[in-house]
């Protein structure tokens, strides 16, 4: 694996493992949170998994 590859995969993983935090606290539409995404948090793991 070249040095790009591996800055892209850190750079996804780093960004991935953040992701709750943000779906939790960040994202409000309208001045209303929004609702806990079952699909999302399937899909999320789905590609934790590949990249892991």
């Amino acid at each position: 694996m070249n040095d790009k590859t591996q800055l892209i995969l850190n750079f996804i993983n780093e960004s991935s493992s953040n992701m709750p935090y943000v779906l939790k606290y960040k994202l409000i539409r309208e001045g209303k949170k929004l609702k806990y995404r079952f699909e999302f948090e399937e899909i999320k793991n789905s590609i934790d998994e590949f990249i892991g």
